[in-house]
């Protein structure tokens, strides 16, 4: 079944078992201890307040601070290969537009918006396809061989971290 054995089956198995057991005794709970719970989670504080400001104000500046690298570094070779002019104005676009994102779906979770965990859940999502398309992009800019070799083996040590 799917290709795996009777070992790596009995770890799914456990796996789902306590993942369901574990869901089970939370909601038990979670009726419990309903009025202690509505108090404590009142505002922006913790870690809901440090993803907020990586939203709203670490995510910004880290990209406009990778876009200025990144142009600069490029803008070298654009006079050779055209086809990375085009590359570096998609992803300068799409980086804007996902950094744009990440300050709105932070301002919805600062000011307890409804529907703001579900938008940023999007823009996570947005961002996980963002990384993928970007490590894609670089190949169509119409590089030689042996750059998009260097690349290849960029992107692999990217995915390793």
């Amino acid at each position: 079944m799917f290709g795996l054995g009777v070992p790596e089956m009995i770890v799914v198995a456990l796996i789902t078992g306590v993942s369901i057991l574990i869901y089970v005794l939370a909601g038990k709970n979670r009726g419990k201890q309903g009025a202690k719970n509505d108090e404590q989670y009142k505002g922006v504080a913790g870690w809901l307040l440090l993803l907020c400001l990586g939203l709203t104000v670490f995510t910004p500046l880290v990209t406009l601070v990778a876009l200025a690298a990144g142009y600069s570094e490029s803008s070298k070779y654009f006079d050779r290969f055209p086809g990375l002019l085009v590359i570096t104005l998609v992803d300068t676009v799409l980086s804007l537009g996902i950094a744009s994102f990440s300050v709105y779906a932070g301002i919805g979770l600062w000011r307890i918006r409804p529907g703001a965990v579900q938008t940023a859940k999007r823009y996570l999502f947005c961002l996980l396809g963002y990384y993928a398309l970007s490590a894609v992009l670089p190949f169509m800019a119409g590089l030689p061989p042996a750059a998009n070799e260097a690349m290849i083996a960029q992107v692999a040590v990217d995915l390793n971290y």
